[in-house]
């Protein structure tokens, strides 16, 4: 998850560049089974603000092959300091 400008071109491609400032976020993902059957996966919280945050890991042998029909994400982004961000299209 991340947070990114309005696309611009570079050397002929339009792409997209990150933000010039870091804010709260936090992330996290189950394995949803059912309303009764959830497995946290991991949930992560960094102390220092972010633009952009992510949650894999080749490490855990538990999640090698996982299933994303199963996967649901969680995450927040705290944008209470840039509220001028904030705009109505006309």
């Amino acid at each position: 998850m991340g947070l990114y400008t309005s696309p611009g071109i570079y050397s002929g491609t339009e792409q997209y560049d990150a933000v010039d400032f870091e804010v709260p976020m936090n992330l996290s993902l189950y394995n949803y089974y059912g309303k009764s059957s959830i497995e946290n996966i991991f949930n992560w919280s960094p102390e220092e603000d972010q633009w952009w945050i992510t949650g894999f890991s080749g490490q855990n042998p538990d999640f090698i092959e996982p299933n994303r029909d199963l996967m649901a994400i969680v995450g927040t982004v705290d944008l209470s300091k840039y509220t001028d961000i904030y705009g109505t299209k006309k």
